[in-house]
């Protein structure tokens, strides 16, 4: 294959493992010719990708042994979608960008792709071994609200990334906590612009009910819940705060920033909040995403902060 392996127990368990996909494939009446060479080269491809970074003897022994999935040691920009590419992007330009943190684990495959020497992560459920952590990497199982609150004094973070409860309420409370916690770097919220009504309604199970009542032909897995009212509280209550939204390719995101160094970040008063929490998908995006918003493309979102942080960092 080309593959340089990584010592002789890895290509034993590449071949075992090889030949439990090869058997399950078979089995299966639904697979035709066609999609075992696809099956084969896509398998082909990861195991390339996995021993390119040094990966692949922890991934195959996860695979095999059944156990809980182990966070890959090192990251793999090429498989970490769009949000560890933008992540990326903006840790290579910051003047410093050794802290990271990262609100809303899952599956940690955002998490185990970002290239930064120290990760911190929390989620109250992490989909895999909390145990067996990468070295520099740190993850707390619990509420943000629970970690923000038990975090020591002078913890801060040069990068975090907002992928928590998709609610206004809990987004909003995030992006404060994050400010205070990353006083010279940015945040980067998921989640900001739904595709349809159903998608921002802010409880998932009502979403997914409605999804299937109505019919509709997308995922119904895709969620975004009503975190696009952070943006209009942003808009209207924290002009210390400059944000763009990306838009067009991939998922939109907002990348946020403070205006001016160490300029302090209040949370907006409960009947602001309330007045926001009122407000319809409808009444926002009834002509497409509104300018308030800031849409633009991913470079020059990225670009802009960059520009900004740096000229910052250097006065």
């Amino acid at each position: 294959m080309g593959v340089l392996l990584e010592s002789h127990r890895t290509a034993r368990l590449l071949i075992l493992w090889a030949s439990m996909v090869f058997h399950h494939q078979l089995r299966d009446e639904r697979m035709r010719d066609r999609d075992d060479r696809a099956g084969v080269r896509s398998l082909l491809s990861s195991v390339a990708q996995y021993a390119r970074y040094g990966n692949l003897r922890s991934v195959l022994q996860t695979r095999i042994s059944g156990g809980p999935r182990v966070l890959i040691a090192n990251p793999m920009p090429d498989r970490g979608g769009h949000s560890a590419r933008r992540i990326n992007k903006l840790l290579e330009g910051l003047p410093q960008n050794h802290r990271y943190l990262e609100i809303g684990l899952e599956w940690g495959k955002t998490f185990e792709n970002v290239r930064a020497p120290v990760r911190w992560g929390v989620d109250p459920a992490p989909q895999f071994d909390i145990k067996r952590l990468p070295r520099g990497v740190t993850v707390i199982a619990s509420t943000s609200d629970d970690f923000f609150d038990r975090l020591p004094a002078g913890t801060a973070f040069d990068l975090v990334f907002i992928d928590g409860l998709h609610t206004f309420q809990q987004a909003y409370r995030d992006v404060i906590n994050s400010c205070r916690v990353c006083p010279d770097g940015v945040l980067l919220v998921d989640d900001v612009v739904p595709c349809d009504t159903v998608s921002a309604i802010p409880d998932k199970e009502e979403a997914m009910r409605e999804h299937r009542r109505l019919g509709f032909e997308r995922d119904p897995s895709i969620w975004h819940g009503d975190v696009f009212k952070v943006l209009l509280c942003l808009s209207r209550h924290h002009p210390e705060l400059a944000f763009r939204t990306i838009v067009g390719l991939d998922n939109p995101q907002a990348v946020v920033w403070r205006r001016d160094a160490h300029t302090s970040v209040k949370m907006a008063d409960s009947l602001a909040i309330d007045e926001i929490d009122r407000t319809t998908y409808e009444s926002v995006f009834n002509d497409g995403v509104p300018t308030l918003f800031h849409p633009t493309n991913e470079d020059d979102a990225i670009v802009e902060a960059l520009a900004t942080l740096r000229a910052q960092a250097s006065g």
